[in-house]
């Protein structure tokens, strides 16, 4: 099979995978840094606008093309395909991240993974910031883009030796989040958390829902901010209603231990179920747990295992872990330890240390 080929089949499976929950999507653009020449007709080809205006038999076109719109315009999404046909590299990263995340549900922009990861991976050759940023975020949430745990550092680093934080200017909410979350989490920069909150907070009038996620995260925790749980249940109930999954998944966690709302685990059931709808992975494994348990519904340790496959499936971690500890103990399924070993391994070469042990019960590790 030729490399070729076997992109191919990656971007097949891809489409049939959902995205992790903790990845915060940025949504309008910003203005290109100084340093990056974010056009280029040399590096790559350019790409055909029938590969960007992809036709599925059971839905709408991937993305509206407005032949009036002759040039990129920021904060109109409805602009990047025009450019990013054109090999501009940061029309790429905003739109690759919009269709990796179907992220602009009020401007009808549906979810195509195989071409957003495309798109994202033309922007990182291409050397810009924001497609590298957006790059290692992909491969540190989207399932299809899992490999190994340093990848994603890797690529965030060249992000930042591009210039992400050297920018000219002041851009668009994706630039602004992106850069919020980067202080937020202080892998590679100092955290301030005044900053990011004052990024986050440009990007909440435009009907960006992962900045109202991560809004209600500052208010929830007091990040930046004085608190409010009022205010932050709020913002999260605002994006569940826009079918945000990360805010699904969160509220769900809330309603599940009791944090800013009243315990009740018929009512985070409901929102995990929406959630894993939504290609929450995270959200699919929980599910799994409380049905092994009993929590919230009724026992069924082969409803779990079913959980737990689908959660493996896309490459949760710790999905992979608990199908592997099922396959361990013949639980609902027959004793496989070659079978346990195999998700043993797929979750430790994600960085699930637990799985570790699991290998030495089988007697794959010393």
């Amino acid at each position: 099979m030729t490399s070729k080929e076997e992109d191919i089949n990656r971007k097949r499976a891809a489409s049939k995978i959902g995205e992790s929950n903790d990845f915060k999507m940025p949504l309008a653009p910003p203005s290109p840094p100084i340093v990056v020449d974010s056009r280029s007709r040399e590096k790559i080809q350019p790409l055909t606008e029938e590969s960007v205006q992809k036709n599925d038999a059971d839905r709408k076109l991937v993305i509206p093309i407005i032949d009036s719109i002759e040039k990129f315009v920021i904060g109109d999404p409805k602009s990047w395909t025009i450019t990013s046909i054109e090999c501009d590299a940061l029309a790429m990263a905003c739109l690759g991240d919009a269709l990796c995340w179907g992220g602009f549900f009020p401007h009808g922009i549906n979810k195509d993974l195989p071409i957003g990861l495309s798109l994202l991976e033309q922007s990182a050759q291409l050397g810009h910031p924001l497609g590298l940023y957006m790059l290692s975020r992909a491969q540190s949430n989207i399932s299809s883009c899992r490999r190994h745990p340093h990848e994603a550092n890797e690529t965030e680093i060249k992000a930042i030796k591009a210039g992400f934080f050297d920018h000219n200017g002041e851009g668009g909410a994706v630039w602004w989040h992106a850069e919020a979350i980067a202080y937020q989490e202080s892998r590679h920069v100092s955290i301030n958390e005044k900053r990011a909150i004052d990024l986050i907070k440009k990007c909440l009038d435009v009907d960006y829902t992962d900045a109202w996620v991560s809004y209600a995260f500052c208010l929830l925790h007091g990040k930046g901010i004085e608190k409010n749980s009022n205010e932050g249940i709020e913002w999260l109930r605002r994006a569940v209603e826009m079918k945000n999954g990360t805010a699904m998944n969160f509220l769900a966690k809330c309603y599940a231990n009791g944090f800013w709302v009243s315990k009740d685990a018929t009512k985070a059931l409901t929102f995990y179920d929406m959630a894993a709808k939504e290609g929450q992975d995270d959200a699919l494994n929980t599910l799994g747990y409380c049905s092994s348990k009993g929590i919230g519904c009724k026992k069924d340790k082969g409803k779990a295992l079913e959980y737990y496959m689908k959660a493996a499936s896309l490459n949760n971690p710790s999905g992979m872990y608990n199908v592997g500890y099922y396959y361990e103990n013949g639980i609902v399924c027959l004793k496989d330890k070659r079978a346990a070993q195999f998700w043993y391994a797929k979750a430790v070469a994600l960085g699930h240390q637990k799985a570790i042990e699991g290998l030495k019960r089988i007697g794959k590790v010393r």
